[in-house]
Order: C-alpha cells, then structure tokens, then sequence
C-alpha cells in the first residue's frame, strides 16, 4: 500500500484530509512526518506513525483529546465565546429576515409595477415559500428564529459541551467572570423589547435578543420598500387561493400568519396602515401585543403582558388596586355605603325588624320590617314598635288609641277595646266609643249586655228593680 499524506484535523471543512496516492508528493509528506513527534505535535495538528492502523488509532485519540481540550476553556473566554456567538448569529437572522421579506416584495414590485398586473397572483408562490422561513407550525426546527436560538444556545447555554460561564455570567449576576455585564442596564433593555424587567434566565435573554433582532430586521424592510404595508396586502389574498401540498397541509396558513406578523410589526402600534415601527420602548415600558406599555400603571397589562384589572380596579405600581374603595376578601367595596364593610373591612350593619342600611360608613337603618316602626328614631335597637299589636302606635308611631271607659288594644294595627272597666261594656261593639253602656243603671243592659229590665223596672247596681 501506497502511503498516505499526513493525515489533519484542521482541514477548512473540518474534516480529515489525506493526499491521494501519488510519487510527487510522497517527499513532501514524508517532511512532514519527520518534523513531528512520533505520536503527535502541537495539539494534535499533525499525527504519523510506522503504521497506518496505529496512525489512525493516535489521531482519533488525539481528536477526542482534543475536544476535552477545548471544553476547558476559561470562563471569560466561553463568554466572550457565546458575545461573539450572539452578534454573529443576530446579523444572520436579520440578514435572512430582510431576504426573505424582500424577496416576496420584490416579486409584487415586478408583478404590480414593472408587469403592470392587476394582482400579486404571480408572486404569491414565492411569497409563500419565503414567509414559510418566518414561521413553520410543524416544529421542526427550521423557521429563522430556531436558527437563532439555537446558535445562541450553543455558545452561550451552560450546558452545551465546551461552554464553562454561567447563566448568572450572560444576565449579569455571575461570580466565574471578573467584569460580568451590568444586570441593571440588561434588564432595563430587554424590558424595552418585551422583558419582564427582570432577567434570571438564558431564556429570558435570548428572547429580548430575538424580538430586537426582527426590529432591525422590519426597520430594514420598511427602509426599502417603503409600500411594503400595500404590497404585503396585496398579495395576500393571492396566498390564500393557493392549494397547500399534501404532505405540508399548513403550508399556506404559516405562510400568510408570518405575513400578519411582519405587517404588524412594520404597521406598529397604532395600527394607521403607515410604517411606524417602535424597535423598542422607553424607560419603564414593555411591548404587549405590539404596543409599547407601562406595566405599572397599565389597567390592560398590570404587573405583565395580559394581565387585566377587573371593573373598578386601577394597576397601581404593577398590582391591581381598588378605586376609593377597600379590598375586602378579594373584592373592591366602597365602605361608605356597602352594608357588609361599612366603614372597614368586616363591619357588617344589622338591625332588629329592619333592613340594614350604610350611609357616609356609618350602619343606619334603611327600612323597618312590615309591622315594625323605628318611633324612638334610636338604630341601635333597630325597628322596636310594633304596630300591629301597639296601642301606642297602632298602625304607625304616635296612633295613640282611646277608648272610653276601657282599656284599648291594637290589632293588625287597628284600635280595639281590650278590655272594659269595671261597670262598663261594648254592647255595640264598635272600638271607636269604648265601653259605651253603664251595665250598673242601664234597664236594656243592666248587669251585662242585652239583660233588659221589664216595663216600669229600674236597673240599681246592675240589679233590675
């Protein structure tokens, strides 16, 4: 057998390359071998031996050697490593981005305005295909921004082999990296595009990196074509007419909810059909839902994106807080009139034979029970007449009842005689003139009612004479 060239792990597609069998370069191959230690030089980069069994068993040691080697680089090192990741691998997004977008608009430039054409049709399969790179339902893995996270994690997940910082070194917590980034100044940026504020993981990190990434990416688009909004319209519906192939059902509909998405984003918040894009927010907002928000007093977006006060509630520093009212057990009140917490929390109103009432946060009676009356206008006892039965107040306060020679009642809260006096009865038994009969003088009714004295007969102490 012919022997080899030296055999490389540093060949420019990373893979082992060998000379071909050839006499003229035999010379130069056996210099190189000569110039190396037996088993390996300077990391590997050359690998000989007498055999080329053992030439390859030495240099396959050597490349796992190698990547043992590499996996132990310092922290600073891994971090500048994954900064170095990061910006390289947000110019390929936007770079992509703007490719893809452009792409399909420069299709509706031609097909509307060089071609003069009534509509986008002729463009809509590229349209398709390019806006499919925005956005693919199937989880694949192959939309741009997988392409993104993905090379970020690489470099920068403290998991990933060769990665030695720690999440606490990329948000700016870390202790491992002598000058770690400024936590304070991180969160306050990525809040601007969509952050909580608060960065605790690679995720939380990676995100605002994204969402400013698709930012320069739709200033960039909007900066070309300045019809972008117009021309992404009009091909849309174009899109839609196409047939999905069988094997990618949702081809079409990711393709035209990527579409949706850029067009948002170059429309902005205010949704006016005119390029307004806000590639992030100020000081102490967020983006939710495409707007910029200020999550501490936002009613929408209290305290995080979707987060909506309730009817009545105000978002004060981030949590939903009553309007002039208490919250009590989960519900806003107002303490001046609500009968359950009137005045504070827990202070319920009630009252005897009455409907509680609460007026300026002080428990009054809002109206006496049917039959009852407040006569002594005191609310601590409620509703204390009863003016079914109170010949005091017989039917309302003050309806004192008289009866003549009797003592009166009250009944349903009409006067009646309770009783007659002694000598007395209510032979006509009407209330209104009591005990109208003297039974001790009276010849009809002498001793009682009805006992009438004969013809020329006198009644004496209820006694017929």
């Amino acid at each position: 057998m012919k022997p080899f060239r030296t055999i490389r792990n540093d060949s420019p597609d990373g893979r082992m390359a060998r000379t071909a069998r050839h006499p003229a370069k035999r010379d130069v191959a056996t210099a190189n071998s000569q110039k190396a230690p037996t088993i390996f030089r300077q990391r590997g980069r050359y690998c000989a031996s007498k055999s080329t069994l053992l030439r390859l068993v030495v240099c396959v040691t050597f490349l796992r050697t190698g990547v043992t080697l590499a996996a132990s680089a310092p922290p600073p090192t891994s971090l500048n490593n994954c900064q170095n990741a990061v910006k390289a691998a947000t110019a390929a997004f936007v770079h992509a981005k703007i490719s893809a977008v452009t792409s399909c608009l420069q299709a509706v430039s031609t097909q509307v305005v060089k071609a003069n054409g009534p509509d986008a049709h002729a463009a809509a399969g590229v349209c398709v295909t390019q806006f499919r790179r925005l956005y693919d339902s199937r989880g694949m893995h192959k939309q741009l921004s997988d392409h993104l996270a993905a090379s970020i994690a690489k470099k920068c997940d403290p998991t990933s082999p060769g990665v030695t910082h720690t999440v606490g070194d990329v948000v700016g917590a870390g202790a491992t990296v002598s000058q770690p980034l400024n936590a304070a100044d991180l969160a306050a940026w990525c809040a601007s595009f969509g952050g909580s504020g608060s960065i605790t993981t690679l995720q939380d990190w990676a995100s605002c990196i994204g969402t400013a990434a698709e930012c320069d990416a739709d200033s960039a688009i909007a900066s070309q074509y300045p019809r972008a909004l117009d021309w992404l319209a009009l091909v849309k519906p174009s899109m839609l007419l196409l047939t999905p192939p069988a094997t990618d059902p949702n081809k079409i509909a990711d393709a035209v909810t990527a579409l949706d998405a850029v067009k948002a984003e170059i429309d902005g918040p205010d949704n006016d059909g005119f390029p307004s894009i806000h590639c992030g927010c100020g000081n102490g907002q967020a983006t939710c839902g495409g707007s910029c928000v200020n999550e501490q007093n936002d009613p929408q977006n209290c305290g995080g994106c979707g987060n909506a006060c309730a009817a009545g509630r105000a978002c004060v520093g981030g949590s939903c807080a009553c309007i002039n009212s208490l919250l009590c057990t989960s519900s806003c009140v107002d303490p001046t009139s609500n009968v359950q917490n009137c005045g504070s929390c827990g202070h319920s109103c009630s009252f005897a034979n009455a409907t509680a009432a609460c007026s300026n946060s002080s428990c009054t009676i809002g109206s006496c029970n049917a039959g009852f009356a407040n006569c002594d206008m005191v609310a601590a006892n409620g509703c204390e007449i009863n003016t079914n039965t109170s010949p005091m107040n017989c039917g309302g306060c003050g309806m004192v009842c008289n009866t003549a020679n009797a003592t009166p009642g009250c009944s349903n809260g009409t006067c009646t005689v309770a009783s007659c006096n002694a000598g007395f009865a209510n032979c006509d038994m009407v209330a209104a003139n009591g005990c109208e009969v003297n039974t001790t003088n009276d010849a009809n009714h002498c001793g009682a009612c009805g006992h009438a004295c004969g013809a020329g007969h006198s009644c004496v102490n209820s006694i017929c004479m």
